[in-house]
């Protein structure tokens, strides 16, 4: 690759990059599929506009890359002919399934195995979009590409610089599999701006592709008589501990606001949209 940045090397350093490929990092996520399914019921609305964000045809078949437990097929399998959902975790898809029968959707099929391991055209056909979202398909974005033909989709959070800096001082994730000295191997996250977007976008695009970039904003006004009932509201009323509690309440930093009796919390969450052709890319 010519030019001043290899942005491919680039990619190696986001939050998907760094972590292990292997099968025990991919499992890790199954662990946590039924606080995945409410997160994703908490958020369906947002949700369905990130889809709709997206053009589909009715006669595209569709690859939900990293599916977890179907947020986005939910919206996409009736817009479409087909989607495949496709994640490592069964107990991911088992939630897809679920909300497939409960929906009556009979255009939905699944595919289970490692993003890194899984082959193009040999494991399954190449599809008509693909799409992804916070997921390790992040960390290969050329690879995610090789499975669409028509268009790609990544979503990725956009993070304002100060909740970068909060999350970096605050918030650990986990980066493989392997126990150091009988704990997990974590590390502090990556920089969401610096390591964000506009990483995908510019190695496309040196790639020979024309990326196209659109956000999804989602604004959240709460009140409320203390800030604990403000976190169940954004919650659901789901139980919660009290070092989530501590770690929202840092995190919401001046979104929390007193004024006289009263709390209020004003949340905005953007969605970064990336598309491109695939075809256009110069391997």
């Amino acid at each position: 690759m010519k030019g001043w940045l290899n942005w491919r090397e680039i990619e190696k350093n986001n939050d998907w990059g760094i972590r292990d490929k292997d099968d025990a990092t991919a499992a890790m996520w199954g662990k946590g599929a039924a606080s995945w399914e409410e997160r994703a019921q908490r958020e369906d609305d947002f949700n369905r506009r990130q889809v709709e964000a997206m053009e589909l045809l009715p006669t595209d078949r569709v690859l939900d890359v990293c599916c977890g437990p179907g947020p986005l097929t939910r919206w996409i399998a009736p817009r479409v002919k087909a989607v495949t959902a496709c994640d490592f975790s069964e107990s991911m898809l088992d939630f897809v399934r679920e909300k497939a029968a409960k929906l009556g959707f009979t255009n939905v099929d699944y595919l289970q195995g490692n993003f890194y391991t899984l082959e193009p055209g040999v494991d399954a056909p190449l599809f008509d979009v693909a799409v992804t979202r916070h997921s390790p398909a992040q960390g290969d974005i050329l690879r995610f590409s090789r499975w669409a033909t028509r268009r790609c989709y990544s979503l990725m959070a956009v993070y304002q610089p100060q909740q970068q800096r909060k999350a970096g001082q605050t918030s650990l994730f986990i980066k493989s599999a392997r126990e150091n000295n009988g704990e997990l191997n974590c590390a502090a996250r990556p920089d969401g701006r610096l390591y964000g977007v506009n990483v995908h976008f510019n190695l496309l695009y040196d790639m020979g592709a024309d990326p196209e970039l659109t956000y999804v904003t989602e604004e959240l006004h709460l009140t409320g008589k203390d800030p604990q009932e403000i976190y169940r509201q954004t919650q659901k009323n789901r139980p919660f501990t009290h070092e989530e509690y501590e770690w929202w309440r840092e995190m919401a930093g001046d979104r929390l606001q007193q004024q006289g009796e009263l709390w209020t919390f004003v949340s905005v969450q953007k969605m970064a949209l990336l598309s491109w052709d695939p075809s256009q890319i110069k391997y």
